[in-house]
């Protein structure tokens, strides 16, 4: 009898211990888990295009000028008739001729053809090609040995040669000169002044 009282009180001790979940012991210190709160990320602003403006929109839109202000702007410059037979005294006062150009050179096709009587002496001679100023008339000038040597070629078999040179605007003619003895090796030959112009002189 007494062991049977010592076994009820032992499992009457279990039960109390197992619905108490073991008794002792703190809390669980993996509780539920806190919830943490992340901040949403602030958008980044676009940029606004800045328009670009050209001096032909602000020109357009300004209203102290002339053409935004509806005036005719006046595009012709050509001076005064008393301006352009005066001296200039400042730079604003310098006037250009419609006509002036910057390319200073001219090309000339220049045909040089021996006679019949003097093709055989000519055949295969040097030829010098000189310029002459405006007023180089004759011959007899004393200036004839300094001239300036422009262009230096040579005759065929048959005393002929035609080549295209390029020359100075201001040299109008030029000295055809024959390194020969005996016939006349001294031609004045006229270029004029335009641009593509061809020209022959017999020998």
């Amino acid at each position: 009898m007494k062991s049977i009282n010592i076994f009820l009180v032992a499992l009457f001790v279990c039960t109390f211990n197992t619905a108490c979940g073991g008794g002792g012991g703190g809390g669980d210190s993996t509780g539920s888990p806190v919830a943490v709160s992340t901040p949403a990320p602030t958008p980044t602003p676009t940029p606004t295009p800045t328009p670009v403006v050209t001096p032909e929109a602000e020109t357009e839109n300004d209203p102290e000028t002339e053409q935004g202000s509806g005036e005719v702007v006046n595009t012709d410059y050509t001076p005064d008739i008393e301006d352009s037979i005066t001296g200039a005294a400042a730079s604003e006062d310098l006037y250009v001729e419609p006509t002036f150009s910057f390319n200073q050179f001219k090309k000339v096709t220049l045909n040089l053809e021996a006679s019949a009587e003097n093709a055989s002496t000519l055949a295969n001679k040097l030829v010098k090609i000189k310029a002459l100023p405006d007023d180089f008339d004759t011959l007899e000038d004393d200036r004839l040995s300094d001239l300036e040597l422009l262009y230096v070629t040579k005759l065929d078999a048959s005393g002929v040669v035609s080549k295209q040179y390029e020359m100075p605007v201001k040299v109008k003619k030029v000295l055809v000169e024959l390194s020969v003895i005996g016939v006349n090796n001294l031609f004045i030959v006229s270029l004029g002044s335009e641009s593509g112009a061809e020209v022959t002189q017999e020998l």
